[in-house]
Formats: structure tokens, C-alpha cells, sequence
């Protein structure tokens, strides 16, 4: 079977779709192919939950683009017609000294954010789910929460179907030719001819693209948790943020919102991965740095384990984001190194790719994402 479309998007994890949704939106014939479900629970846009959050350790150059995505996801709410974002309020703590909690503070008072500053005895005074240590500084962002993460993929594909694009899932990308003018793409099923082609590939990206990457890439394995605290009604929105904690161990956890229990995982570390041979058993191991972080501040929450999945971080060597027209190939657009912080932006992302596949360039990206750095 033979298609000719402008734009073909490769990828249907969140940020694929994002792409498809805003190509689709501008009236650009469009097609999104997914090797698997959608959405699924094999790459990087799945776990029930994920934070959104303004305060930005990482880099406050990011905050304007939160500002849009915010608005975005509201904005895709009304045409759903559910909740895909629940507002929670965010808590980051920490060391005062922390760089990353120093960076929180950059942000927030860079961007003017609405927050409040506790000290560690005014911290758990205010959440006494939380243990403290001497010295550890909070800041509670108010503009922070949750976003239902398979709920945000499958309504960012059904507006972009509704707005006219087609989606085909479970077939492998075979073959990608990029002689001509134009791009051939031959899946499992079908040849699809296009002006340009999105690559949202994921983790499938550094070792398994029909391209080379623009840019070094790394995937780590990662789990994330649930487990039923003591008292499960003071971990649910209305009593719990979403929360960070800053250190040596970078533990973040998220209220009873989706599936049941408190969940937590750890941010940083986790062993190098290809996506076709991780392992997604889970061990005590990985259990291990979840139980040190229950046990030393937040022990009431220390109880049985009800749910644990492996999902994966494409991390570019800096941790930020690689997007723009692929220095090799014109036809290509990159989307890549979200390195685990990329779901909250997802709808910005999309337009800033469907800039790219459109006009080969975007107004609205910032130059830590160009994909030619080294």
C-alpha cells in the first residue's frame, strides 16, 4: 500500500504525537507511524503519572517554553473534554547548597514564580508526611503537578486524527531513502512518500535509527515505583505535592493519582540500555534506593510494594534537548535527548517540530536544543 503525504512522523511516544497534533492543527497532510500500541509501554511515555513543573533546576531558559506547554495541555483538556493535568503544587527540598536546588531558586526568581520558601522544621510542620534534615531548605512551587501520561499520548492522537491526519500502529520502520527530493519510508506494511520526515524514535534512536543520531546519545534503564504508605489519604492530591529531593540520591515522587499507591523512582544513575535486550524484570536492587530514600524521610510511606515498571532515559551528554533538521540529511527533522525531563514540554516540542518539518527553521526553540552542538 502507497501513501504521499507532506510530513511523515516516526515515533508515536508523547513527543511524536505532540508533532503529529500540531501538524495536523495547521492543516499539513500528515501521517504518524508507531512500531507498537498506542500508547505503550515499552519506551519512555508511560507510567500512569508524570510531573509538570515550572520551577526549573535544569535551566530557567526553559521556563517561557513551561509557561506555553502549560497552556497547551489546558488547552487540549477543553478538547478532550477530561483532566489530563491536576494541579498539586510542587516541593523541592534539599540541601541548601544543592546546586539543583539552587538552580529551583534561579528559576523562580528569574521568572517571577509563585512559590514559598520553608525551612526544614517549617517543612514538616506544613507536610508532615516528610522527614528533614538539619539545614535542608523547600520551596513549594504552586504552578507544578501531574500529567496522566497514557491519557496525554492518546488524546494528542485523537485531535490530531480529528484534525485530519492518519495514524498507523504496529509496524517497524524498514527503510528510509533519502536519494531523491523527497523521502521514501517503507514500513512492515506499507512505502510512504514525503517532503519531510520527523524521527521521534526514543531510546531506538542511538543504536537502532535508519540515520545516525546528530549528537552523542545514552540510554539508561530506569523503574519506578508504587508503594501503599500507612495512611494512603495523606499521599493523594489536596495533602501531597509532587516532590524532588535534592542530593547525591535524586529521589521524586508523585501522590496516588492513577494507578494505586505513592510513586517514586530514582532520577539519576541507572545501567546503560538498548531498548531490544533491557531488562524489564525488576530487582531488589532497584527496590534498594527507594527504601533508603522511605526510610529517611518519608518512613510512614515505607510500606508494601504494589507495582514496579521499567521504562527508559535518552539522555544527550549535556541533558538537554536535540531538535531541528538533522545536519546530514534536509529531509530529516530530529526530535531527541530528552534525558528524562522532556514529557512536561512535549506539546511545545511539537510545534517547534512541526516548524522545522514545515519551514526548516522555528522562532520558537532556543539554542541549547540545536542538534549540530557538540
Amino acid at each position: 500500500m502507497q501513501h504521499e503525504v507532506d510530513v511523515a512522523v516516526v515515533g508515536l511516544g508523547v513527543m511524536g504525537a505532540a508533532t503529529l497534533a500540531a501538524l495536523a492543527k495547521r492543516g499539513i497532510s500528515a501521517i504518524g507511524v508507531e512500531r507498537f500500541d498506542i500508547p505503550h509501554a515499552l519506551g519512555s511515555s508511560h507510567g500512569g503519572t508524570r510531573i509538570i513543573r515550572k520551577a526549573y533546576y535544569e535551566d530557567p531558559r526553559y521556563v517561557p517554553l513551561l509557561h506555553g506547554a502549560w497552556d497547551a495541555w489546558r488547552g487540549l483538556e477543553g478538547r478532550v473534554g477530561e483532566t489530563l493535568l491536576l494541579q498539586t503544587g510542587g516541593l523541592h527540598f534539599g540541601a541548601a547548597s544543592e546546586p539543583d536546588l539552587q538552580g529551583v531558586l534561579t528559576s523562580v526568581d528569574l521568572h517571577a514564580l509563585s512559590h514559598e520558601l520553608f525551612s526544614a522544621s517549617d517543612l514538616t510542620r506544613r507536610f508532615p508526611q516528610f522527614k528533614a534534615d538539619p539545614g535542608d531548605l523547600a520551596v513549594v512551587e504552586h504552578e507544578a503537578g501531574i500529567l496522566f501520561a497514557e491519557r496525554c499520548v492518546q488524546a494528542l492522537v485523537e485531535v490530531a486524527q480529528r484534525d485530519g491526519a492518519t495514524v498507523f500502529a504496529r509496524e517497524s520502520l524498514d527503510l528510509l531513502d533519502l536519494d531523491g527530493e523527497r523521502v521514501v519510508i517503507t514500513t512492515s506494511r506499507r512505502t510512504i512518500t514525503c517532503r519531510r520526515v520527523v524521527l521521534t524514535l526514543g531510546a531506538w534512536w542511538p543504536e537502532h535509527a535508519p540515520i545516525a543520531a546528530p549528537l552523542p546519545l545514552s540510554v539508561r534503564r530506569q523503574v519506578q515505583f508504587w508503594v501503599r504508605p500507612s495512611d494512603p489519604e495523606a499521599y493523594r492530591p489536596g495533602r501531597l505535592p509532587v516532590f524532588m529531593r535534592y542530593g547525591d540520591e535524586f529521589v521524586y515522587g508523585l501522590p496516588e493519582a492513577y494507578y494505586q499507591g505513592l510513586k517514586l523512582a530514582a532520577h539519576r544513575g541507572g545501567a546503560p540500555a538498548s531498548p531490544e535486550t533491557i531488562d524489564r524484570d525488576v530487582h531488589a536492587a532497584d527496590e534498594a534506593i527507594i527504601r533508603s530514600y522511605l526510610r529517611r524521610y518519608m518512613p510512614a510511606a515505607d510500606g508494601p510494594l504494589l507495582g514496579a515498571r521499567v521504562c527508559m532515559y535518552t539522555n544527550s551528554q549535556d541533558q538537554n534537548f536535540a531538535l531541528g533538521v538533522h545536519p546530514d540529511a534536509l529531509q530529516v527533522i530530529v526530535g531527541t535527548g530528552f534525558s528524562g525531563h522532556g514529557f512536561k514540554l512535549a506539546p511545545v516540542v511539537g510545534e517547534i517540530l512541526a516548524d522545522y518539518a514545515i519551514d526548516g527553521s522555528s522562532s520558537r526553540t532556543i539554542d541549547i536544543f540545536d542538534v549540530g552542538r557538540s
